[in-house]
């Protein structure tokens, strides 16, 4: 993909302290999330429009609902889901049953949900593996913010999440907002996406749920909501 000149100068000026901005907050998020697949990604699609407190409630009642009676999104019962929902919002909650439905119907090949994030982790071809695992959620090739904050945090592949305060970033740059050409655009100058975007968010926000609202904006019970694109 041939990116226009004045993108890559862009693209390089807010990079010009990325070793810095690596060692700072690599280490952190790669510690930020359970090392169990399954919980890892509970965790991230419990990343909604909620500040802190709020946010790691939810994420916490998520856990406590799959470690019940799972050890891996592959065994997880739909129809249970539907019954008891893991999540406030159902947005949330139809992330959780798309994967424990495709897994189970065989849609995405057989095997356990550790075992697909095992094949993507090492994966040679970063875009193929970010599409397998967004189709598996039911999101095709887009993909949501929480599902990008996964691939980023969890499987170490190249991605650049947007919330409301990256995004107004890039637009007073006037750079696209769109998560695969920031992702490319940062690696065809050999940066690392990820590391830029985390410092982008902690430099223009202070709230770590990389939430597009707070409490007092939160949906209410049982509503649709907002699925962080």
């Amino acid at each position: 993909m041939e990116h226009p000149k004045k993108n890559i100068r862009k693209i390089l000026k807010i990079a010009s302290e990325l070793d810095e901005i690596h060692r700072k907050f690599r280490d952190e998020w790669k510690t930020w999330l359970p090392s169990d697949p399954s919980s890892a990604f509970l965790v991230c699609v419990g990343a909604g429009p909620w500040k802190e407190q709020r946010r790691k409630k939810v994420q916490q009642e998520a856990l406590e609902w799959f470690h019940t009676r799972y050890n891996d999104l592959a065994s997880v019962n739909p129809n249970y889901l539907q019954f008891k929902p893991a999540y406030p919002l159902v947005w949330q909650n139809q992330m959780v049953f798309n994967v424990a439905d495709n897994l189970r119907k065989g849609t995405c090949g057989i095997g356990t949900f550790a075992n697909f994030c095992e094949k993507w982790k090492n994966s040679t071809d970063w875009a193929k593996s970010t599409r397998e695992f967004f189709k598996m959620c039911g999101q095709e090739d887009k993909g949501t913010k929480v599902l990008w904050l996964f691939t980023r945090d969890y499987l170490e592949l190249p991605s650049f999440p947007i919330d409301r305060h990256v995004e107004s970033f890039l637009k007073k740059l006037e750079l696209p907002t769109n998560p695969w050409y920031i992702t490319e655009l940062c690696r065809s100058v050999g940066i690392d996406p990820g590391a830029l975007n985390r410092h982008i968010f902690f430099s223009k926000s202070t709230n770590f749920s990389w939430s597009d609202g707070d409490e007092s904006s939160e949906e209410s019970e049982g509503s649709a909501g907002d699925p962080g694109e």
